[in-house]
């Protein structure tokens, strides 16, 4: 089954890749799953200080 999320490039310096691809592996993750923990961490925390962001339903 083809892949229906959108992808983009992210540009990242070597070495912060490096300990990302570390600490992803240490935690038995793929990068992307490793990286969208982190995104999905931010969000919470944004959302706590700040209130949920909602979007128009479409």
């Amino acid at each position: 089954m083809p892949e229906t999320r959108p992808t983009f490039p992210l540009r990242l310096d070597p070495k912060i890749r490096a300990k990302i691809e570390y600490i992803a592996d240490d935690s038995f993750r793929t990068l992307t799953g490793e990286l969208t923990m982190l995104i999905l961490k931010r969000i919470e925390e944004y959302e706590k200080e700040h209130g949920p962001i909602e979007f128009p339903e479409e």
